[in-house]
């Protein structure tokens, strides 16, 4: 018994996988010239512009700190490159100086 459901489940599969044949290349070939593209935003160097999904935050972590960024943002003129003036602090051990 146990012999003819495997029988029928390799049967099954096979059916299955002559559905999903793969179609002949000189169709898809002939095909490639109807396909119509669609117009994507880039960016002024080229490269496709990706559009952040803003989600609202569920939990209450998230929405505080959503807010806190939305309103020091505009408070602190930090940019990454006055934060790497920060970086180089005088706390730095300096070895040529032995």
């Amino acid at each position: 018994n146990s012999l003819s459901s495997i029988d029928d489940l390799s049967t099954s599969r096979q059916k299955a996988n002559a559905r999903k044949s793969v179609p002949d290349m000189v169709t898809v070939l002939k095909d490639l010239g109807n396909v119509k593209l669609r117009a994507i935003e880039r960016s002024p160097g080229g490269t496709p512009v990706k559009r952040r999904l803003e989600r609202e935050p569920t939990d209450p972590a998230a929405i505080i700190a959503q807010a806190l960024k939305k309103k020091f943002s505009s408070h602190w003129g930090f940019s990454s490159e006055s934060d790497k003036d920060y970086d180089s602090s005088s706390f730095a051990s300096d070895h040529s100086t032995s």
